[in-house]
């Protein structure tokens, strides 16, 4: 469970940084397997 908890924060660190650069959340998506909520729930 602690490595699939340190993935999922890794892919969300990720995702924040593609989002952070100006890459729209569809593309963010795709590339990391997140949903919208996961997107919505790092933005704030």
């Amino acid at each position: 469970e602690g490595k699939l908890e340190g993935e999922r924060e890794a892919t969300l660190k990720i995702a924040r940084t593609m989002l952070k650069n100006g890459l729209d959340r569809t593309s963010v998506m795709k590339m990391t397997g997140l949903t919208a909520d996961e997107l919505e729930q790092i933005r704030h």
